[in-house]
């Protein structure tokens, strides 16, 4: 009995030290697929990372580190989803995992756009949670900061009468700078606070605050480098660009453009290739060019957005406006059949809104060429799906419909139409009449009656609406504007003196 007994506890020993064996087999496993994994992760070998992480995973499925580290290489891959999906299941496991909360975040946060806000209302969440685990989690601060200041723009002003931000956006203003304050009392050297200040300034229309904000974090260069790499640093001059954009700024944009994207290059990801972010600098800067009335390097600037774009479609985006661009600026150059050429192209996708205004030019090109009939043709296509628009469009972007109708009842020289659809744009200044904005419709409709006024003969007129524009321009100090519309009114002078004699 003594021997049977003494056999049995050999064999329980036995068992129990097979299955400590097996569990310590299993855990060195793991926790060397979890240092492979961790190794390829830092050499940015993402997919190699995660396929480690998951033999890791096989091995211990309760590791909540190991769902959080393959989530933090889905996310360099772009692939949210699955980084959400990580990050969920390793918060299951760990509910107090602060870092896990703060990375799902920042996936959220990823996801979110400026046309989609509710990823970036969960992302606001995580942060918040990770900060309740650890009151002194700077990055979390800053990134919750970010998504506040995600929240607002300085349009949203502008859907009331008289403007004024919604109450939501300045709740979501006042978090967004007590963050920013919070991250630089946690520590002093956090410099992308002050981009993330320039980037809540920018968005509240206050154009001098941000620019002293990005001057400030782009004197410490090498400092966010450091911490976020090149495509960190693309994005805060890519930033102050688009500020510089909306002040009127033209060639300083420009020239912020193009250092961020020079960084977006450098920092391009080896595996998911340049940030796709890149193509808003690309965008931007073709647009200041634009603006600036420089129609070669707009050119070449849509030119470069164009192949970045065609690259890869379905990544960054149809090129059907870099088309249409190019139709205009080809017009302006007089190179008329180029002109035909790229705004066909960009009537090839009706769907991206250039149905009318590739129209509208298209008319202008064969009225310069002289095919008259083809001319009144094209603009009266564009006419009428101007009518269709009016009728369709909202009080919020009515000014812009009638200025466009204008322009082609100004091209088929009917003028008195023209003034009238003019007129209803001003007549929507509190909408039309935007500081901060690519094209300013209030301006433009003074200027462009002037023109009516000018083509119909009428010199008095059109010499009040010209002198009109230029008070406006300079009050707004759109010096390009002025110095166009300056040669218009000196044209309508010698047009009349001639007629005279």
């Amino acid at each position: 009995m003594g021997n049977k007994k003494r056999n049995i506890i050999s064999i329980i020993l036995v068992v129990l030290m097979g299955l400590v064996i097996v569990s310590m087999v299993k855990t060195q496993k793991m926790a060397r697929y979890e240092k492979l994994g961790l190794s390829e992760y830092e050499k940015g070998n993402n997919k190699q990372a995660i396929n480690y992480f998951s033999k890791g995973i096989e091995y211990d499925p309760k590791d909540a580190s190991l769902y959080n580290n393959r989530g933090l290489a889905y996310y360099n891959l772009e692939q949210y989803d699955k980084a959400i999906a990580d990050y969920t299941k390793a918060i299951e496991i760990k509910p107090d995992f602060a870092d896990a909360y703060y990375n799902r975040g920042l996936a959220y946060f990823r996801k979110g756009s400026s046309y989609n806000l509710e990823p970036r209302k969960k992302a606001i969440s995580d942060f918040t949670k990770a900060i309740e685990l650890r009151p002194d989690f700077v990055d979390a601060y800053y990134n919750r900061a970010l998504a506040y200041t995600e929240q607002i723009h300085y349009h949203h002003k502008y859907k009331t009468i008289p403007p004024k931000f919604p109450s939501e956006d300045m709740d979501n203003y006042n978090k967004a700078l007590l963050d920013y304050y919070k991250v630089l009392d946690l520590d002093p050297s956090y410099i992308l606070a002050y981009q993330g200040m320039g980037n809540l300034f920018y968005r509240h229309g206050d154009w001098d605050l941000a620019t002293k904000a990005y001057n400030k974090a782009l004197n410490h260069k090498d400092e966010i480098l450091r911490k976020v790499g090149e495509e960190g640093l693309a994005g805060v001059y890519n930033s102050r660009g688009r500020n510089y954009l909306a002040a009127g700024k033209l060639k300083e944009a420009i020239s912020d453009f193009t250092k961020a994207i020079e960084y977006y290059k450098k920092g391009a990801n080896k595996e998911v290739g340049l940030s796709k972010n890149v193509t808003n600098a690309l965008a931007h800067r073709t647009i200041a060019a634009w603006e600036l009335g420089k129609w070669e390097d707009t050119i070449k600037y849509a030119d470069e957005t164009i192949k970045v774009k065609e690259s890869n479609p379905k990544r960054y985006g149809k090129a059907t406006f870099y088309y249409f661009t190019k139709g205009r600026c080809y017009y302006k150059l007089g190179k008329y059949d180029e002109a035909i050429l790229n705004l066909e192209k960009a009537l090839s996708e009706p769907k991206y809104g250039m149905d009318a205004e590739a129209r509208l030019w298209l008319g202008r090109v064969y009225k310069k060429k002289g095919d008259k009939r083809k001319a009144k043709e094209k603009i009266e296509e564009a006419l009428e799906l101007y009518n269709k628009k009016i009728e369709e469009a909202d009080e919020y972007s009515l000014h812009k419909v009638y200025l466009k109708r204008g322009l082609c009842y100004l091209e088929l020289d009917e003028f008195d139409k023209a003034i009238s659809d003019f007129k209803e744009t001003i007549k929507r200044r509190v909408f039309a009449d935007k500081t901060g904005n690519h094209t300013n419709y209030y301006l433009d409709a003074h200027k462009y009656i002037g023109i009516a006024y000018m083509r119909a003969g009428n010199r008095d007129k059109a010499e009040e609406y010209f002198k009109k524009t230029i008070e406006l321009a300079k009050e707004r100090g759109f010096e390009e504007v002025i110095k166009a519309v300056s040669y218009t009114h000196l044209r309508a002078h010698e047009t009349s003196l001639h007629l005279v004699c």
